[in-house]
């Protein structure tokens, strides 16, 4: 199988995901739970994620939300001051007339 429409040239075939469910053969998309999504199997323990790589991906998880939390209070810091500054623009608006 192709991905793609119309003819095949310059397309990779699909591969088989490393990790589906030995029952109904479709992808694990969450390695976290321990059945399939699709046919409620219980998964075996070598397709799921070990406690150590859980950690892992956990704390890479803490540190993007921690990242991200900080650039949108630093975004939100900036918009404040934005309209803090027109306000005290519009407030003290001369037209051209006070030239």
């Amino acid at each position: 199988m192709f991905r793609g429409v119309g003819s095949s040239e310059g397309l990779k075939p699909m591969t088989k995901s490393k990790y589906s469910c030995p029952k109904c053969q479709r992808t694990i998309f969450n390695r976290r739970l321990s059945n399939c999504e699709f046919c409620g199997m219980l998964l075996p323990a070598e397709l799921l994620f070990t406690t150590e790589e859980r950690e892992v991906r956990d704390a890479a998880s803490a540190a993007s939300l921690a990242e991200s939390t900080d650039k949108l209070q630093e975004s939100e810091k900036r918009l404040r001051e934005k309209r803090r500054t027109r306000r005290r623009q519009s407030y003290f608006w001369t037209g051209p007339w006070d030239s």
